[in-house]
């Protein structure tokens, strides 16, 4: 069947076991029961996942040689794409109240029903993000989750893996097989296996991939592993795909950018599909054209779309961007997120504007002079806290940027006046601030409870913090797994620096059950929930967290505790001020309740805001009975 497929289309057949040494591009005819990992298995020992020299590669598969010689017939038929199809995507972030994904379907008022219907019926491109298992996807809506199915009948029989009851009884389903769109891509953890080593829990008939695949799909992009997997990564598809690339070079070019910035260490995400197979047509993307003038240069977009795009070819510019020696300024009516992707064929760079709509924007880039003095505002900088520093890094963050402004804005003033205060008295301008005033005192004690009234918002709804900060840092995992403070499993554990300001640095532990069981600023402060440190009855929560301080200097902190993404609102958070000494170690009580009894699964959340910036420690705290 492979063979004649290749002879169809022209191609060269390799043997199996010569892929490794193929050059070129691949389309991998997989024999059934088998699993894209096993290829990429082989490929990774001679490619780096960041190295130009990994294969583009895209994958036909099957749950049987029927729904196989199905998918070859797909690519073998000329493809009718419609240029002006629309883009329509699914975001589980802004559901979440993280960043917001440009062009995502707004779901705002619609009930779980209603989304379930207009992601089943999307014609065109649908692009999917949000939490994902092997055999189905979880999907937050204003009235609670809808499912993603990929049972043979869709869910119809209300039964799941091995008959167990649904986790979606009651609620809306979208049956996989049954989306009506011609490309998909679900940027979910586990949603491209194909196979399966345990065939008496799930069949290989029972996965995400195969179910896509068995209805009108001719393509689909998924993940193989679990991840932290950003929506970003779905504006990238769509923009890429605007500037020409095929999918399985969108796929190569989004997996080196998840190893440059070390989310991901090992292969992932691949394209189900012809390795061939022409740009996926996407709407509502604008592609600027750089203008250039002595050392700047401009980038402008209309507005008329809401995913803006740019593409970087000057020889200067890609040395100077290479190397960091540029500043941006921007002139946006809406906060942006600014991303740059170099791509591993040639010599460019790709840029992207993440703000939420459709307003216009520009970009003004300028390449730095190094001989040249620095500016005052250089100057000032260098003489800002690290409470500042992190305070302007985390207003930088989505769910901080309209709350923070203003108290950005109060403490930066404080501080210029304090520092030249003291160089009118001493004639030497000082290296850092005291931050000892009584004025900037009451400023940070302000805004640290202003952080922590944002997050505790923010976590009545399905929040996922760490998409937050995902593409501001370079994550770099630990060698050494760790045990989990909450069941006592084995976790991974990643330090994650600041792009912008690589001195700021978080830590986030992870476990595969418990999901996040703490991510914090590495500054000398740290906490952990111990197992034995949550109580939960009903809608009660209590417990004790251990906090300690490494620092030479007391530290101020608020904690507040909370379930995050409860159903129901919070009756009352436990929000507790305390001191803790230098060099030493306390433990804090907490208490709060929910106006309702917890019936799902939720994670209890701990955070503690001090010096400008927040942590926090989790647990699951609560089992749905089925």
């Amino acid at each position: 069947m492979a063979k004649r497929y290749a002879a169809l289309k022209g191609y060269e057949t390799v043997p199996f076991s010569q892929l490794a040494n193929s050059e070129g591009d691949v389309t991998v005819v997989l024999p059934i029961g088998m699993d894209p990992q096993d290829v990429l298995t082989r490929l990774w020992p001679l490619h780096g996942l960041g190295t130009k020299a990994w294969p583009i590669c895209s994958f036909l598969v099957g749950e049987s040689l029927a729904s196989l010689a199905l998918l070859m017939a797909k690519h073998l038929v000329p493809d009718a794409m419609n240029a002006q199809a629309e883009t329509h995507v699914f975001s589980n972030e802004r559901m979440g109240g993280g960043a917001t994904y440009p062009d995502a379907v707004d779901m705002e008022g619609l009930s779980g029903d209603q989304i379930a219907s207009q992601m089943t019926s999307a014609n065109g491109t649908l692009l999917i993000g949000g939490h994902s298992r092997p055999h189905c996807g979880l999907f937050p809506t204003q009235d609670g989750l809808i499912g993603l199915c990929a049972m043979p009948d869709g869910g119809a029989s209300g039964r799941c893996l091995q008959g167990t009851a649904c986790f979606f009884k009651g609620r809306p389903i979208v049956p996989l097989q049954s989306l009506k769109a011609e490309r998909v891509f679900y940027n979910g953890c586990t949603t491209a296996g194909t196979s399966t080593r345990r065939p008496d829990l799930l069949d290989a008939s029972e996965m995400i991939a195969h179910a896509v695949l068995r209805g009108p799909a001719r393509e689909y992009v998924g993940n193989l592993r679990a991840g932290r997997y950003s929506d970003q990564e779905l504006s990238w598809f769509a923009a890429l795909s605007a500037h020409g690339l095929r999918p399985a070079e969108c796929v190569r070019l989004i997996e080196a950018r998840r190893g440059d910035v070390g989310t991901e260490k090992l292969p992932s995400l691949v394209h189900f599909g012809d390795v061939q197979a022409p740009p996926w047509p996407v709407s509502n993307v604008e592609i600027a054209q750089p203008t250039y003038r002595e050392n700047t240069m401009t980038l402008a977009w209309t507005g008329a779309r809401s995913i803006k795009t740019a593409l970087i070819t000057d020889p200067a510019w890609l040395l100077a961007m290479g190397a960091g020696k540029f500043t941006i300024q921007t002139q946006n009516a809406e906060p942006a997120q600014i991303a740059v992707l170099e791509s591993p064929f040639d010599s460019a760079l790709y840029v992207l504007l993440d703000c939420g709509s459709s307003e216009p924007a520009r970009l003004k880039l300028t390449r730095q002079d190094t001989s040249a003095a620095p500016d005052f505002e250089a100057a000032a900088g260098a003489c800002l806290s690290e409470s500042y520093a992190r305070l302007a890094e985390l207003a930088r963050y989505p769910a901080f940027r309209d709350a923070l402004g203003l108290n950005l804005n109060d403490l930066e003033n404080l501080m210029l006046t304090e520092q030249w205060e003291l160089k009118s008295s001493t004639g030497v301008p000082p290296q850092s601030t005291t931050n000892t005033s009584p004025g900037i005192q009451e400023a940070l004690r302000h805004t640290n409870a202003c952080i922590l009234t944002v997050a505790l918002a923010k976590c009545s709804g399905k929040w996922s913090w760490q998409d937050e900060y995902l593409d501001r840092t370079l994550a770099t995992p630990e060698s050494t797994p760790g045990t989990c403070p909450t069941c006592g499993g084995a976790t991974v554990a990643y330090q994650n620096a600041s792009l912008l300001n690589p001195a700021l640095r978080r830590r986030s532990v992870a476990c595969g059950i418990c999901g996040i069981v703490q991510d914090q600023p590495d500054y000398g402060l740290s906490f952990t929930l111990q197992r034995e440190g949550l109580i939960t009855h009903g809608s009660e929560f209590s417990g004790t967290v251990r906090v300690a301080n490494t620092t030479n200097r007391s530290r101020d902190c608020i904690l507040a505790a909370t379930v995050r993404g409860a159903q129901t609102p919070h009756a009352n958070n436990a929000i507790t001020a305390f001191s803790i000494a230098a060099q030493s170690a306390t433990s804090v009580p907490f208490h709060f309740s929910t106006q309702a009894l917890i019936n799902e699964v939720v994670q209890c959340w701990v955070m503690i805001v001090c010096d400008g910036d927040i942590g926090f420690a989790g647990r699951i705290s609560a089992m749905r009975s089925i």
